[in-house]
């Protein structure tokens, strides 16, 4: 599997994530801009590939979008203990973070880690964006 990881916040994914699962399938780029309040299309955009990265939401041309069951419970979590419980599970089944703790607990250098994970994965993502998206959301 390709991966590609993107400059976002872990904020930004839930919040794209929530937009979705409250608009349901038909939920459009403006409405989660909107709904979200996020800043910019770029950053809405950026959330979405990651919120698909991290398997949290699937687009399908005919069908739309289509939530994971861990988005949902991530999304209806009623206390932030509760959601960085689940972001934890959605995390475990994302080998690049696997590969990226792994590196970390052996090199115990952030920047290596990430050099690394990019390179096993062969991402063509910006190292400085790996780095920046994987600290936030773990």
């Amino acid at each position: 599997m390709s991966y590609n990881i993107v400059l976002t916040t872990a904020e930004d994914i839930v919040a794209v994530v929530d937009a979705v699962i409250a608009k349901g399938s038909e939920a459009a780029k403006d409405f989660i801009a909107e709904f979200t309040g996020i800043a910019t299309d770029d950053q809405v955009l950026k959330a979405l590939q990651m919120a698909c990265e991290l398997q949290l939401i699937v687009f399908d041309s005919s069908r739309g979008w289509s939530p994971s069951f861990l988005a949902r419970k991530l999304v209806s979590a009623s206390s932030d203990e509760q959601k960085a419980v689940f972001m934890r599970l959605i995390l475990e089944q994302y080998a690049p973070y696997n590969t990226f703790k792994t590196r970390y607990g052996f090199t115990k250098s952030i920047e290596l880690a990430c050099r690394q994970t990019k390179t096993l994965h062969m991402m063509t993502s910006n190292e400085r964006d790996v780095k920046n998206t994987l600290i936030s959301i773990a």
